[in-house]
C-alpha cells in the first residue's frame, strides 16, 4: 500500500461531477476513525487544531450545524457512518443512531469528495486518520461559529420584531433590550406567552408563577422542550383535538428561518399570511443569504428544528445552551421536533408541511405551474365556434384567393394563369 497522503483540509479537493457515493463499510482496523481527543488550552477552552482562516472546510461546518445536525459533534456523526454497513436494517438501530447515520449521509452529499477520500486505497491509514481528525475539527469550528453568529444576530432581531408587532402595548416591550437577555423569558408577558407550553393557559397567574419558578408540570411531568411552546403554532393557537394543525407554522418561527437562511432583511416583511411568498421592495435582501451561498433550494427538517431552537433561546433569558436546562430546553425542543418529523403517523402531514415551507421560503423553486395553455385554449374554442357557424369555410376561400393573387403579382402573371405565359 502506498503512503500517499490525501488532500488536507487546508487544500480543497477537486470535486467530481458524479453524485457522491456512501463510503463502503470496513472493519475499524482497516478504516481509521476520527479521534475524540480535543486539545484544551490554559483557559479551559478547546483549541483549534488548525487555523480557521486557512481551512476551506470551515464553511461546510457552518452549513452542517444549520441543516444537518445542531448538537451532534461531526466526529460522532462520521464515526457512526463509517462503522455502519449501508445494507443493515435500520430497525435494528436506535432512533439516535439512525438520525446520526442520516446526518452522515447528508454530510457525504454536502462534501462530495469525502467518500472518495475515505475509500482511497492508495493512502495509508495514518494519513487518512489525520485527514479525518482535521476534517472533523474544521467542521466543528465552522459549526460553532455559525451557531454563535445566529445566536448573536437573533438576540437583537427578535426584540425588533416583538416591538414592531406590539406597538399598541409599549409598556410590555419597554423592558426588552436588544443586547441584553435580562427580563426576557417568563419574566415578560410577551416572551413568556410565546414560550409557554401551548397546553397551558398563560393567563392563569399560578401557571405564570410556576413557569417562572421552574416548578410547572403537565400530567405530573416537569416542563421540557417536548411540551411545544406556543410560538411553534400559527397564530399561537392550539386545537387539542387536532394538535398538529398549524404546527411549525408560527409567524416568528418563519421569521427566524428567513433571518438565518435568506437574509435578516427578508425576515422583516409581513409574514402573517401562511402562503406569503414574496417580500416588499423595502425588505428585499441586498446580498446573498446562507441558503444561496450553499445552493440550498429546499428546507431540511433539521433546519426547521434549528430555527425553532435558536428562536426559543432568543426569547429566553438564558445566556448559554445547556442540555440540563429546563426553563429553556432548546436541546430538548430540537430533538422533539426531529422526533415529530420521524413519526410514521404524520407522514402525509409532514409532506404537506414541507411543501408549505418550500413555497414560503423558496417560492421560485417550488411554485406549482399549470400545464394548461389558457391563451391557446381560448383561441381554439373560438375557432370551433366560428367553424360550427360555417364562417371558416368562407374565410378559407378568401384566403386562398388572396394567396393566388399575391403569387401572380410576384411573377407578373395574371390571376388564374399561374407562372405560364403564352408564346408569341
Amino acid at each position: 500500500m502506498s503512503s500517499t497522503v490525501p488532500p488536507t483540509p487546508n487544500t480543497p479537493c477537486p470535486q467530481t461531477a458524479s453524485a457522491p457515493a456512501t463510503p463502503t463499510s470496513a472493519s475499524p482496523a482497516k478504516r481509521p476513525l476520527p479521534t475524540e481527543f480535543i486539545p484544551v488550552g490554559v483557559s479551559g477552552r478547546s483549541k483549534a487544531k488548525i487555523d480557521h482562516r486557512e481551512s476551506p472546510f470551515i464553511r461546510f461546518g457552518r452549513h452542517y450545524v444549520r441543516t444537518i445536525s445542531m448538537f451532534d459533534l461531526p466526529s460522532t456523526v462520521i464515526t457512526t457512518g463509517l462503522l455502519r454497513d449501508p445494507e443493515e436494517d435500520p430497525t435494528g438501530f436506535s432512533t439516535l443512531d439512525n438520525r446520526r447515520y442520516d446526518a452522515f449521509q447528508a454530510l457525504v452529499q454536502l462534501v462530495p469528495t469525502f467518500a472518495s477520500i475515505i475509500d482511497n486505497d492508495e493512502a495509508s491509514p495514518e494519513a487518512i486518520q489525520k485527514w479525518l481528525n482535521d476534517f472533523a475539527g474544521s467542521l466543528k469550528l465552522g459549526a460553532s461559529g455559525a451557531k454563535s453568529d445566529d445566536t448573536g444576530s437573533l438576540r437583537g432581531a427578535v426584540i425588533d420584531w416583538l416591538k414592531a408587532g406590539n406597538k399598541s402595548q409599549p409598556n410590555l416591550t419597554s423592558t426588552l433590550e436588544r443586547e441584553k437577555k435580562i427580563g426576557r423569558g417568563f419574566r415578560n408577558d410577551i416572551t413568556g406567552k410565546l414560550l409557554c407550553p401551548v397546553m397551558l393557559d398563560w393567563n392563569d397567574e399560578k401557571i405564570r408563577t410556576d413557569l417562572l419558578n421552574g416548578t410547572a408540570t403537565i400530567d405530573g411531568n416537569p416542563i421540557n422542550g417536548s411540551h411545544w411552546p406556543a410560538f411553534l403554532f400559527a397564530g399561537e393557537a392550539f386545537n387539542k383535538d387536532l394538535p398538529w394543525e398549524g404546527f411549525l407554522q408560527g409567524k416568528y418561527l418563519r421569521r427566524a428561518y428567513c433571518h438565518i437562511f435568506t437574509s435578516p432583511s427578508s425576515a422583516k416583511g409581513d409574514h402573517n399570511k401562511s402562503n406569503a411568498t414574496h417580500t416588499t421592495r423595502a425588505t428585499r435582501a441586498t446580498r446573498s443569504g446562507n441558503a444561496a451561498n450553499y445552493g440550498m433550494t429546499a428546507v431540511t427538517k433539521p433546519s426547521i428544528a434549528y430555527a425553532a431552537a435558536q428562536l426559543a433561546f432568543a426569547l429566553s433569558e438564558d445566556t448559554t445552551f445547556h442540555k440540563h436546562r429546563t426553563a429553556c430546553d432548546a436541546v430538548g425542543l430540537y430533538n422533539a421536533i426531529m422526533d415529530f418529523f420521524e413519526a410514521p403517523q404524520f407522514t402525509a402531514k409532514i409532506e404537506d408541511l414541507l411543501k408549505w415551507w418550500n413555497r414560503s421560503i423558496f417560492p421560485s423553486h417550488h411554485v406549482e405551474h399549470s400545464a394548461a395553455n389558457f391563451g391557446l385554449a381560448f383561441m381554439q374554442a373560438a375557432w370551433d365556434r366560428q367553424n360550427d357557424n360555417g364562417v371558416h369555410v368562407a374565410e378559407q376561400a378568401v384566403t386562398a384567393a388572396e394567396l393566388e393573387r399575391g403569387d401572380a403579382q410576384a411573377d407578373g402573371s395574371e390571376p388564374g394563369q399561374g407562372s405560364e405565359t403564352s408564346s408569341t
